[in-house]
């Protein structure tokens, strides 16, 4: 194995075993946050007599279309679902653990790629790591590298939707001056 990538991936599994007890917080939050969002829209269903069609007529833009597909990811439906004529839905607690377990696998993946990224910016191994902030939101991350030099980054939690209707999570992370 050539040398350089031998060393980055040393450095990287030091920066990983520094940033780990960070990562089980993460993965919680990220499910608490997919049960908050599936109970703002069941709470919408309820208001509506938990009729898609009702809650959500010809969802066109935005932020419809997202709720819309989310919910349907999560439901059942007792009939056919017609366009503009009254479609019931049940939930499906089965779907909903399923979403939740999949947001921790995929919070998971994040930070993965996320440790990744830092590491390529820090490019050296690093002695000590401590996150200041949320993670999930926002946060400051304070690096001491094996050779004396202090780094900071600030990421920030966007969420961004694909031109599919697909809602997913970026963070990114800037280097901080001091």
């Amino acid at each position: 194995m050539d040398k350089k990538v031998k060393d980055f991936n040393e450095a990287l599994h030091e920066l990983r075993e520094q940033l780990k007890p960070y990562f089980a917080e993460f993965e919680e939050k990220c499910a608490l946050d997919k049960k908050n969002q599936i109970e703002m829209l069941v709470k919408k269903l309820e208001l509506n007599d938990m009729d898609i069609n009702k809650t959500w007529p010809n969802p066109r833009y935005g932020v419809d279309i997202l709720e819309y597909h989310y919910a349907i990811s999560f439901i059942d439906f007792k009939d056919k679902n017609y366009w503009n004529a009254p479609s019931p839905v049940k939930l499906n607690e089965e779907k909903i653990q399923k979403i939740i377990k999949c947001s921790k696998f995929m919070a998971r993946e994040s930070l993965d790629a996320y440790v990744t990224k830092l590491q390529e910016k820090i490019g050296e191994k690093v002695s000590s790591a401590l996150i200041r902030g949320d993670l999930w939101e926002h946060s400051v991350l304070e690096v001491k590298t094996v050779s004396g030099k202090e780094i900071m980054f600030r990421t920030q939690k966007i969420v961004n939707s694909s031109k599919y209707g697909k809602a997913f999570y970026q963070f990114p992370t800037r280097r901080v001056s001091r």
